[in-house]
């Protein structure tokens, strides 16, 4: 990133999150990352091409395409997919087997290192439950987490006061180079209070503003006489209902979580907030998302001083559209068109901040 800002060139954030949290989820599910974060990346739409700047796709990331594609169902990119997780599998299964001659090691360093695969494989040896099982889990730590990421980053560009704040708190807490700790995190009220304003209100949907990275949820319904019949409820509304967040629901405000307004609405009643469901069902990756989006933000903020949006490096067909100017509310501000296949995302990975750095 630093090298492409030094040579004057926008960099796509939507991108490189994507790449990032992809490869922690890899190491975390496999304890094998795919690096998909050393492929090149790309140039904006409006930066001269030539032979240099369009490079084939890496292993990685034609994987890392497959697996955004699959969500659409196509049988070449399912091949894809299963061309990676498919030795993945059977080497955890082989790992497993060997355990069982006594072959492998049983010790607690093993067991800090166990990945989720390895914790699987003690329950099952179908390698197509595998394989879906992880796969899923592979979708929901990447996708969602990256469209958190990328559109939290759009708020901070929309929003230089907040961006001051949550930045000052970092460097009260962590410094300007220190690593942060899983402590330092959980001290850092305002970062937390960022993170759940940007779940709350800000755009995820095709209207015109964001709820969590799942902006619907069904549950099942048993009635007394034992019928069964779903019923969909939508987050993106509940999250900005005034009746359950006052007048300003709307608004994007991280104070909204540290002052009155949290005793007033959400304590009263915790399930009008539900960027990670809630429950018995409650996200099971919650607190990882949490502390991967915590840990991210506190690093770039380290690192970058300033950061804006570049909106001539967007593609045309990327913008939202001219009649979103004369409509109501925040939707006459967006900068950013958003489409979903199971998560949501900014139709462009060309829509991209520009963090700038300090030095």
């Amino acid at each position: 990133m630093k090298g492409r800002f030094q040579a004057g060139i926008i960099v796509d954030f939507q991108d490189l999150i994507t790449r990032f949290t992809f490869d922690a989820a890899t190491e975390f599910l496999f304890g094998s990352c795919l690096n998909s974060l050393d492929a090149p990346l790309p140039y904006p739409h409006n930066y001269p091409v030539n032979e240099h700047t369009t490079q084939p796709a890496n292993a990685a990331e034609k994987f890392s395409d497959a697996v955004a594609a699959v969500q659409i169902v196509t049988e070449e990119d399912r091949a894809i997919v299963d061309s990676v997780l498919e030795p993945i599998v059977k080497e955890a299964l082989r790992k497993k087997e060997k355990m069982k001659l006594g072959e492998g090691a049983d010790s607690e360093k093993d067991e800090e290192n166990e990945t989720l695969l390895d914790s699987l494989v003690q329950l099952t040896s179908d390698p197509v439950v595998l394989r879906d099982e992880t796969l899923n889990i592979l979708l929901a730590g990447r996708d969602t987490t990256a469209s958190a990421l990328t559109f939290a980053i759009y708020l901070l560009c929309e929003h230089p006061a907040v961006f001051k704040r949550l930045r000052e708190e970092i460097l009260q807490y962590v410094g300007p180079t220190r690593r942060p700790t899983y402590d330092d995190i959980r001290e850092m009220r305002y970062l937390r209070a960022f993170l759940n304003g940007k779940l709350s209100v800000k755009i995820f949907t095709t209207n015109h503003h964001s709820s969590p990275p799942n902006t619907f949820g069904v549950i099942e319904v048993v009635s007394a006489c034992a019928v069964r019949y779903p019923v969909t409820y939508s987050v993106f509304k509940m999250h900005r209902d005034p009746k359950h967040w006052g007048p300003d629901a709307e608004a994007f405000d991280p104070d909204r979580f540290l002052d009155s307004r949290m005793a007033k609405y959400f304590i009263q009643n915790p399930f009008i907030f539900l960027p990670f469901n809630g429950g018995p069902r409650i996200c099971l990756g919650q607190q990882f998302a949490y502390n991967e989006m915590s840990f991210f933000i506190i690093c770039l903020l380290q690192t970058f001083g300033t950061m804006g949006l570049d909106l001539a490096a967007q593609p045309p067909d990327s913008l939202p559209l001219p009649e979103w100017k004369n409509g109501a509310g925040l939707k006459a501000a967006e900068k950013v068109f958003v489409k979903a296949h199971i998560t949501l995302y900014a139709h462009t990975s060309s829509s991209s901040p520009c963090p700038l750095p300090e030095h």
